[in-house]
């Protein structure tokens, strides 16, 4: 290495050592600093492989959004029913009769469009906001400045770098000097000069100054892109609903197909009709199969389709991509669907410093002006000497922003501009100078009073400056003598406005927050403490752990990490999860992305890195922590309601299971058909569903999600058995002259009615639902016990001091102590108790207004499904009168012959599954109350091996582009360029 001092330039030596081969000796390419390369050098390059090319961690394609909507197991099932339907089904059969047979792939397709619609939704915004910081490179080839794509870039171009340059491969500083901030590849936010011979690293950019630099790595060799490249692994969302519906899945997968073929085996062969068996239909291939096996295969499918929770799954996917389209009104994407479940559910919050609780910049906290000085004065010496200079860095932009408002004064006879060597600059302002600086560097002696203030405001987290005078001149880069000090200037991380709030509100939630970063822990600690964080003594220096083991062990122990490296993040994460935590992890620059993508939820800044916004599963657009507390609402409201609505889809899983195998026993042909199956879904589950599914709940998550359907949806799924025993009784002592399509009638009657039992108790509000009588008052004791629990503990907190009845209530009720105090100051006081106008209060709120809606809808359920039975509609088209009410019948196939024998039947068997129902709810109560914390541990432990299994990290198949591996640099090179 040598290097000219007549004009700074570095030359590289010609030859370095192969660290893969020492015996071998390799010349290295050295670039012309005028010339730079030739248009014959890169393309050789180029056709060695030897380019940057665009290796970022990329969004999903467009191909890989619709396979993993499409290729589905329940589109797979549903297909191969829909295809046995087309071969079993009559031809003679009216147009919507046969039509009315596939009703069931709506579900199918809507799901599919609505998973496809968000995904994509995703895919085009994060994709616009992937504008790349420095999307264009400027390099000199053949003479002449060039600019061109940062996937252009050849190894050993020589590449322009000025102030605000994005440094977009690693390359080593030839001529010029510069200033390099980095805090998104270490999280540190002090700019670092580099000078002839400095590496610099690619994701880091170019403070102050100009230089020109030789690209020594490109492609999958660039530092940030090896570690970004870690996190190109396929992990599945850490989703409890998604893992309970996939639960489902698994345990139906392994029943329908043995239990379908033994339910029609059964009704086919041992259960044979003989009039059906003679009587032949046409199918819709033209070919004659016997009417009894066409009704057996159709009954069949129907009891199957039925087994199929596939509505849940929609209606899942709407819930949350609702969720999703409400959060980006407020400047919030969500690249995963589950992700706002997820992050209502965690318990343990990581949060990077830089970007996410400062904004980055810095700000001037405090002055303490020397004895005998004033402050205004000093302000007013800030900006005479801000003015006067044309630095561009933190410190210089906090002095600016501090003294704003000031107008400069005098007139500037010299100035000495900032250098990361000499840690202060200058200005000589009408014959006297003035130094800005870092006060080791400005006094080269000090005082023990000075040394005093320095140690205890370092220790405090403060950047500590001085501000000191002469009436000597700057020497040429030297500081005047005599220096006397004017003033204390404390500096730190600008705190973001909502970060105490936000912090606030999960610690009340039961959130533990972790503050990690790769800056001093004493910084770190005195930026928590400053953003309202407790337990900020809490601190580790992970410099100081050597091993894995000490890691994990840390993770759990400390709250505020510093000096941390991004393997470490990630171990931290992977620590916390192992230790049984749902973690969230917020970040924005490359050095988070490994641990953004481990973390069960992650949540990146619209300003941070490209890569850390791509593997995020949130990304704040507007880079506002203030959104969090937003998104865990809407986890919440999308939660709870899912709890109530997806007891209707179970209920209907648990029914036709269990009548599947009670017409396995009895002769009686099966209760209903495919088209049965659509109406009777259509009013008890599927608009009634989405209509709860939409209402506001913002009511903490407790419990799991399994367990508390099931607890709903049980009692139900039995009473339908009950009732379709009934019926069997019924029909064979009672209803003795009634057709085959009455019974069939009265059996969806009945059915329906225990549907809309379940329906009415879901629909009502969530406490009225626990104490009513109707539904058993075990819900009701719990819940005092608990309400009273809950009030015991915070007397002995005595967190609800002064708190009126309202306030109290609905603490106790949400679990949160919220509670608005009053300024210490008089005059606010004042201000804020003058008389207002009030406000005329709306009739209803919303809460109400939903409430109402959901009653209204279960009464139109109830309309519409007694009124397809009985009402006629006629409408005239081309002179030709129509019932389209009985063309419903005919789409449906429902018969609307009902006598009165048939309704006083129905009547009955009402009165007898409402008794059953009630007595049912009530003993699932029961259960519940003195069996629930194990039902809750048993399930918890089913979901935790879940969980393992798909925390398993898969690869992608991503095709690595044809890049060359540059040879590093020895340990002796290294030596010698510190040197």
């Amino acid at each position: 290495m040598a290097e000219k001092p007549e004009n700074n330039v570095y030359m590289p030596s010609e030859i370095i050592e192969n660290e893969q081969d020492e015996q071998t000796v390799e010349e290295k390419f050295v670039t012309d600093i005028k010339s730079g390369l030739g248009q014959k050098d890169v393309e050789n390059r180029i056709a060695e492989g030897k380019v940057n090319g665009d290796t970022n961690v990329k969004t999903k394609s467009v191909a890989q959004i619709l396979r993993e909507n499409i290729v589905t197991f329940f589109n797979f099932v549903f297909i191969a029913l829909a295809l046995l339907i087309f071969f079993f089904v009559d031809a003679g059969e009216s147009f919507l009769s046969i039509l009315g047979n596939f009703g069931f792939m709506l579900l199918i397709i809507f799901n599919a469009l609505v998973g496809i619609f968000q995904e994509m939704r995703a895919k085009r915004t994060i994709d616009k906001l992937s504008l790349i910081s420095a999307p264009k490179a400027i390099v000199i080839r053949d003479g002449e400045e060039k600019e061109i794509a940062v996937k252009d870039i050849v190894l050993d171009d020589l590449t322009v770098l000025s102030t605000g340059s994005q440094i977009c491969a690693d390359a080593v500083v030839v001529e010029g000097s510069i200033e390099v901030n980095e805090s998104l590849i270490t999280g540190e936010p002090d700019a670092i000069l580099k000078n002839p011979g400095d590496e610099i690293m690619s994701g880091s950019f170019v403070v102050s100054g100009s230089a020109k630099a030789q690209v020594e790595h490109v492609g999958l060799d660039n530092f940030a892109t090896k570690i970004s490249s870690g996190a190109k692994y396929f992990k599945k969302p850490n989703s409890e609903i998604w893992r309970s519906l996939m639960l489902i899945v698994k345990i139906m997968a392994s029943i329908i197909v043995p239990l379908g073929i033994m339910l029609f085996c059964v009704k086919y062969f041992v259960q044979e009709n003989p009039d059906d068996a003679e009587k032949m239909i046409t199918t819709l291939l033209g070919y004659k199969i016997s009417s009894h096996l066409s009704s057996t295969v159709l009954g069949t499918i129907a009891t199957v389709i039925g087994m199929i929770p596939s509505g849940l799954v929609a209606l899942s996917s709407t819930v949350f991509c609702v969720s999703v389209m409400r959060l980006s009104r407020h400047k919030t994407l969500a690249q995963d669907l589950y992700c706002v479940e997820t992050l209502a559910r965690v318990d343990v919050l990581c949060l990077d410093k830089t970007g996410t609780i400062t904004e980055g910049t810095m700000e001037v906290n405090e002055l303490q002006p020397a004895k005998g000085k004033d402050a205004n004065g000093i302000k007013q010496i800030i900006k005479n000497v801000t003015s006067a200079l044309d630095d561009d860095n933190a410190t210089i932009n906090a002095l600016r922003a501090y003294v704003e408002d000031l107008k400069s004064v005098g007139k500037a006879e010299q100035t000495v501009p900032f250098s990361s060597q000499r840690k202060w600059s200058g200005a000589r302002i009408d014959g006297v100078s003035y130094v800005i600086g870092a006060p080791e560097f400005v006094f080269k002696k000090r005082t023990k009073a000075m040394e005093n203030t320095m140690s205890e405001m370092a220790q405090k987290g403060f950047r500590v400056m001085v501000i000191a005078s002469s009436k000597n001149k700057f020497g040429d880069g030297t500081l005047p003598k005599t220096l006397a000090l004017e003033s204390f200037v404390f500096i730190t991380d600008k705190i973001r406005k909502e970060a105490p709030d936000t912090l606030r509100f999960f610690k009340q939630e039961g959130v533990n927050v972790k503050i990690i970063s790769g800056d001093n822990p004493q910084t770190v600690r005195a930026v928590a403490m400053r953003a309202g964080l407790e337990d900020c003594d809490n601190i580790v220096d992970m410099s100081t752990l050597s091993t894995e083991q000490e890691v994990y062990e840390a993770a759990t122990k400390y709250t505020i990490f510093g000096r941390v490296l991004p393997d470490q993040k990630l171990m931290l994460v992977k620590a916390l999860k192992k230790a049984g935590h749902t973690v969230a992890m917020t970040g924005d620059g490359v050095n988070d992305v490994l641990a953004l993508k481990e973390a069960d939820c992650s949540v990146a800044m619209a300003s941070g890195s490209d890569a850390a916004k791509n593997v995020s599963s949130l990304v704040l657009l507007d880079s506002n922590f203030s959104s969090m507390p937003r998104v865990v609402a809407e986890g919440r409201r999308s939660i709870n309601n899912l709890e109530r609505s997806a007891a209707l889809y179970i209920m209907k899983t648990i029914y036709n299971t269990l009548l599947a195998l009670l017409f396995m026993l009895v002769v009686d042909p099966l209760p209903f058909t495919p088209q049965n199956l659509t109406i009777m879904g259509a009013v008890t589950i599927g608009m009634p569903s989405v209509v709860l599914a939409l209402e506001p709940n913002t009511d903490r998550v407790t419990g799991r999600f399994l367990p508390k359907v099931l607890s709903n949806a049980v009692p139900g799924g039995i009473t339908v058995l009950i009732g379709a025993i009934a019926v069997i009784i019924c029909n064979r002592f009672f209803l003795t002259d009634i057709t085959a399509k009455q019974s069939q009638t009265v059996f969806i009657w009945i059915i329906t009615f225990v549907g809309f039992l379940l329906l009415f108790k879901v629909s009502l509000p969530t406490k009225l639902s626990s104490w009513s009588a109707f539904f058993g008052i075990s819900d009701f004791m719990k819940e005092l016990e608990a309400e009273k629990a809950r009030a015991e503990k915070a007397e002995a907190a005595r967190v609800y001091d002064d708190f009126d009845e309202n306030e109290k209530r609905d603490s106790l009720r949400n679990g949160v102590v919220m509670k608005v105090l009053e300024s210490d100051n008089e005059s606010d006081n004042k201000k804020r108790k003058k008389p207002k106008k009030e406000r005329k209060k709306h009739k209803f709120d919303k809460s109400k207004w939903l409430i109402l809606l959901n009653l209204f809808t279960y009464v139109l359920m109830v309309f519409i499904f007694v009124g397809i039975y009985f009402l006629s509609i006629n409408i005239e088209i081309n002179g030709k009168t129509i019932d389209v009410v009985a063309l419903l019948r005919d789409f449906f196939r429902l018969d609307n012959h009902v006598n009165w024998e048939m309704g006083k039947a129905m009547l009955a068997i009402g009165a007898i599954v409402t008794v059953a129902y009630v007595g049912f709810v009530a003993m699932m109560n029961q259960i519940k109350l003195e069996h629930g914390e194990a039902i809750e541990k048993r399930f918890e432990r089913i979901d935790a091996k879940a969980r393992a299994k798909d925390s398993k990290p898969q690869k992608d198949k991503v095709k690595k582009p044809k890049i060359a591996k540059t040879k590093k640099i020895s340990e002796k090179r290294k030596k010698s360029n510190a040197l």
